[in-house]
């Protein structure tokens, strides 16, 4: 009964995940999305992030270390929604990183701009897969194949994590950049600029 209850509270936290990650879409499109704006310490996201990831996939033997960002200063950002689309990056790595591979999170200033990155040593992107990972709804992987999991290798989604992603880092004016080899891994950047970080009612006015 317990094995059952855990794997029914697993199912239903995944699940309001897909949930919450169509309708932050959703608001997107229909110019609707708005970011709260609060100091954010890039530091301590990562960290978080970090131990969440940790916690979900002990079992698979992966080495994940966070590398810089100790010394960066509070940036303004949606917190909340940082936190997310960095928790939908590391978990793309995880799922396409073989046991015993390596993941590393980190974080610097560079021209008056917080980077954040996500790296792992996985399977990689082809790169004719590469434009279009952004696109909502699309899997690079075959879905025939793999197993609906944020932990497992191999594992996948419904193809709203990354388009997400890339919202959300757009809606704080900045950008996402993606380079990825297969065999050799994928490295993923996000760049927000520190004076330009909209308030939540610019964000409309720039959709619309």
């Amino acid at each position: 009964q317990v094995s059952l209850v855990n794997i029914i509270m697993k199912s239903s936290k995944q699940l309001i995940s897909i949930v919450n990650n169509i309708q932050t879409i959703s608001q997107a499109e229909s110019n609707e999305f708005e970011l709260h704006i609060q100091s954010v310490w890039p530091r301590k996201l990562l960290a978080d992030v970090l131990a969440e990831t940790k916690a979900s996939c002990n079992h698979r033997q992966l080495h994940i270390h966070l590398e810089d960002g100790e010394k960066l200063e509070p940036f303004g950002g949606d917190a909340i929604r940082l936190h997310q689309s960095l928790a939908e990056l590391v978990q793309n790595a995880v799922r396409n990183t073989k046991d015993g591979g390596e993941i590393s999170l980190g974080a610097e200033e560079q021209n008056d701009k917080v980077i954040m990155w996500v790296r792992d040593n996985g399977i990689g992107i082809p790169e004719e897969e590469q434009g279009k990972i952004f696109e909502a709804f699309y899997e690079v992987a075959d879905v025939k194949q793999h197993t609906s999991s944020n932990s497992r290798f191999g594992g996948g989604g419904i193809g709203i994590g990354l388009p997400l992603v890339k919202r959300v880092v757009e809606a704080h004016q900045g950008t996402i950049h993606l380079s990825s080899r297969p065999g050799c891994g994928t490295y993923v950047v996000i760049a927000i600029p520190r004076k330009s970080a909209p308030a939540a009612r610019n964000f409309k006015d720039k959709l619309e």
